[in-house]
């Protein structure tokens, strides 16, 4: 006889199996977590703990729960929030765009998925037209192609996917148009064309589009007289040209809470007044929001950061705008919690929370009057953790506790239950 053993790498349930797989590994299903173990470089499970991250993360193990963001091939919009004991990886898979005449527009990021568009090069447009006319999110809309026809042969569809003559190129298109670098096979295989990789238009292009509608709204202005068709062509050439540089915003890297930020950007007049809106509505200067004109550029501050700042955020010179979202990341990874939930007189409490940065304390408070160190009240870190420790609880520890750190703050109610009347409860609790 042969005995065989044979081992195989621990891979986490399916969404469909996970309930299943928690009800039967842990007494307490809610508790039940599989994540990847990069020290292992493999995949752990447990029932020890429950936790939440922002959108954009999923939490990994490296000796305790850390965080990571979605890889590149998921990701999870705000607000849904990252939940271990519901998945292992960001919850949704970006889409692809493979269909009949489909090229990818932007890859997105860990909180947007993959945009697509239909490739106007080859004749394909549309069949539903999107809500945005130069892309489509296939997660939220129908991004079929299909083969536009135009009149005759000597027309080809625009990056706007109309009909324009082959030979007079010069329309006007909000869309950015596709460019194909060419190669010629070796010479013992066929002479044609390869597509090698779509790009951007350059900087020299961008430079010649802009010089020909120049020209071609002049020309046409002086050929026709006609001063409403002027207008529209001028119109047409301030929309596309008002902006030298567009929106961006300052830190590029990860905005989190509590963080100074601007956002600016740098129009072809000085000192014209435009007007700044979040999520559509109107901007009202504070003291944490203050906008700014410097000559041609316009600056909005944001000073400490908050969590509702996060918003759609535009800039409007008399019907000429230009828009950018913004995401502020939290500071606390942890909210502030109490251990344990029922305190007691006379028995030890603490009161916690976790924050992205490791090693760096904040300031404790009581009813808003700073606490320091005593006796019977300790302030401790542990890594990203803050804690308060008091001992022997009094019935006078009772108030608003609150952390604050570099103006982030966070703050709990603590009450402390009188030992007598507990003890008192305690015979009639044991009756029922």
């Amino acid at each position: 006889m042969v005995h065989v053993c044979a081992a195989f790498p621990l891979k986490c349930p399916e969404p469909a199996q996970w309930s299943l797989r928690a009800r039967s590994h842990c007494p307490d299903p809610s508790k039940y977590f599989c994540l990847k173990n990069d020290l292992i470089n493999g995949y752990s499970e447990n029932c020890t703990v429950f936790d939440f991250l922002q959108p954009g993360r999923k939490h990994v193990l490296r000796g305790g729960l850390d965080a990571d963001p979605c890889s590149s091939e998921r990701f999870q919009p705000w607000p849904i929030t990252f939940y271990t004991n519901v998945s292992t990886d960001c919850i949704f898979l970006k889409s692809i765009c493979n269909e009949e005449g489909q090229v990818i527009y932007d890859h997105g990021n860990r909180n947007t998925d993959i945009t697509c568009r239909c490739d106007y090069t080859r004749g394909y447009d549309f069949i539903v037209k999107p809500r945005n006319p130069c892309f489509c999110i296939p997660s939220e809309e129908d991004c079929s192609c299909h083969l536009k026809m135009c009149q005759d042969s000597r027309y080809v569809l625009s990056p706007g996917y109309g009909c324009i003559h082959s030979n007079k190129n010069t329309s006007i298109n909000l869309c950015k148009p596709i460019f194909y670098e060419r190669i010629n096979r070796e010479s013992n295989q066929s002479d044609f064309e390869e597509i090698l990789r779509v790009r951007n238009i350059s900087t020299a292009e961008n430079y010649l589009t802009t010089v020909a509608i120049l020209v071609t709204c002049i020309s046409l202005a002086v050929l026709f007289l006609s001063y409403p068709l002027a207008k529209f062509l001028a119109n047409c050439y301030i929309e596309h040209n008002f902006f030298s540089k567009a929106l961006s915003i300052e830190p590029a890297e990860e905005v989190i809470e509590g963080n100074d930020i601007s956002i600016s950007c740098e129009i072809i007049q000085k000192n014209m007044g435009g007007t700044w809106y979040k999520n559509k509505s109107p901007l009202i200067s504070t003291t944490r929001l203050a906008s700014d004109i410097n000559e041609k550029k316009h600056t909005l501050k944001i000073r400490n950061a908050e969590l509702s700042d996060s918003a759609v955020y535009c800039i409007d010179f008399n019907g000429v705008k230009r828009e950018i979202q913004l995401q502020v990341e939290g500071f606390f990874s942890k909210e502030l919690s109490i251990d344990p939930e029922e305190v007691i007189e006379g028995k030890d409490v603490s009161i916690s929370c976790e924050i992205i940065q490791k090693d760096m304390g904040g300031t404790w408070y009581k009813n808003g009057s700073p606490l320091s160190s005593t006796d019977r009240i300790e302030c401790g870190i542990n890594e990203k953790l803050n804690i308060l420790t008091i001992h022997n609880a009094e019935l006078s520890d009772s108030a608003v506790y609150s952390i604050d750190f570099k103006g982030v703050k966070r703050q709990t109610q603590l009450h402390v239950e009188d030992l007598k009347l507990v003890e008192d409860r305690k015979p009639y609790l044991n009756r029922l």
